[in-house]
């Protein structure tokens, strides 16, 4: 299977290491995305080594190939992990001002969302209505745990874990979308 992983400016970017390679044993091919926050959390050259594959950053570098169409078109899942509440208003709204949102918008197979915030912002009301508008459009979204948060702060907005993604995920695409498991590795 082919996984876009989009990563947006969290801590818990550092997390989306582990799914990554974690993805890669199980035998699928997976694409990074990344917004310029994500890249002031966890480094592009993390990911080059663990998937083997070009990091996608800026949609108008140098390298630009129409980036946004080519990887919608690659990927057969895409997996957003961690999803801050910036990024998921952009989308609920459906602005593409990255290249992250744009693969996303132009993205037309199954999407899974792991937010990760501050309980404050997870709770806020224009929060919980983007998520919810995000649901209403067949996006798949994985609530953030309790546990520690940046800032030396608790509370719910942790990001699940790499473990639950994967599982969670196998269990949707299993009921919903059974041929794209047909390759994976157990």
């Amino acid at each position: 299977m082919n996984i876009l992983l989009g990563i947006t400016g969290s801590i818990a970017a550092y997390k989306s290491a582990s799914l990554a390679s974690s993805l890669i044993k199980k035998g699928h091919k997976v694409k990074t995305v990344m917004t310029g926050g994500a890249c002031e959390f966890i480094t592009p050259l993390t990911f080059k080594s663990l998937t083997g594959q070009r990091v996608y950053i800026d949609s108008f570098s140098v390298e630009y190939d129409r980036s946004h169409t080519s990887l919608s078109a690659w990927g057969d899942i895409m997996i957003v992990a961690p999803l801050t509440a910036n990024s998921a208003a952009k989308m609920a709204a459906g602005i593409a001002n990255n290249l992250l949102l744009s693969v996303i918008l132009d993205f037309t197979g199954p999407i899974f969302l792991a937010p990760a915030m501050h309980e404050d912002m997870w709770n806020n009301k224009a929060t919980v209505n983007n998520f919810s508008v995000l649901r209403d459009r067949g996006i798949y979204i994985y609530n953030p745990e309790e546990g520690a948060l940046a800032g030396l702060k608790t509370g719910v907005g942790r990001m699940v874990s790499p473990e639950k993604i994967i599982a969670k995920t196998r269990d949707i695409l299993k009921k919903d979308y059974p041929e794209l498991l047909k390759a994976e590795k157990r």
